[in-house]
């Protein structure tokens, strides 16, 4: 055992050199903290944070506000596409004959030409002539196959002068009476059907049409032809 008298000196004690051990320690987290012991927790309540959520707000709305919009613009720009360079098929011209008389059997040729800048397809033409005395009926009879003419193509090209063409006569002669009743214009004849066909986008189209023989004049190319007052449509 050292003497102290004698000037000797004790070795450290390695355990009183360490500084003692805080009673509290903190805990992992502190709801008083967040990422690390120099940030500050974000209060909702300032007003620098009801800001910043504003604005958050409002840049989902302008983002969604701005997609909608360009969605409408795109779907006016392809429809507009579709409508400038679909197929167009309508009843370019139209010819009555045989009705200058009595015992005549008068005859209507319609001549349907694409007017669109593509072709048509599945096109399929009807074409009816009738002899009404009173008014047009308020839709289009539909009669059966023998009592109509039907001109069908597959693919009808683009060309605005000719068309696909479909001619029928009237069942019977005309009588005396009825020819009197178009001299008086008690009675008129018709001329009409549907024209039905698909543009190159697979979408289907129907064209309806309608015309109105006028009172039989002499020569007969002086009678009027006129477009009728109903059952003319087209999509």
């Amino acid at each position: 055992m050292p003497d102290q008298h004698n000037g000797d000196q004790q070795p450290a004690n390695p355990a009183q050199d360490v500084p003692p051990i805080p009673s509290e320690r903190r805990p992992p987290y502190s709801p008083d903290r967040t990422n690390g012991p120099d940030k500050k927790p974000q209060n909702p309540d300032t007003p620098w944070f009801k800001a910043y959520v504003v604005f958050t707000g409002c840049l989902v709305v302008v983002g969604v506000t701005y997609s909608y919009f360009a969605y409408l613009q795109w779907q006016a720009t392809s429809a507009a596409l579709v409508t400038g360079e679909r197929a167009w098929v309508t009843s370019g011209s139209v010819t009555f004959s045989d009705f200058s008389k009595a015992g005549d059997t008068p005859k209507f040729v319609v001549n349907a030409p694409n007017t669109g800048r593509s072709p048509a397809l599945e096109a399929n033409l009807e074409a009816q002539i009738r002899l009404y005395y009173d008014k047009l009926p308020v839709e289009m009879p539909a009669f059966p196959p023998d009592r109509q003419a039907t001109k069908s193509v597959g693919v009808l090209a683009p060309s605005p002068g000719t068309g696909f063409v479909a001619g029928v006569k009237l069942e019977k002669p005309l009588t005396e009476g009825q020819f009197a009743a178009l001299k008086e214009e008690t009675a008129h004849i018709y001329g009409f059907g549907v024209i039905r066909y698909r543009d190159i986008f697979g979408k289907l189209h129907e064209t309806k049409y309608c015309w109105q023989l006028g009172p039989p004049m002499e020569p007969a190319a002086q009678t009027a032809v006129t477009i009728c007052s109903q059952w003319n449509t087209a999509d």
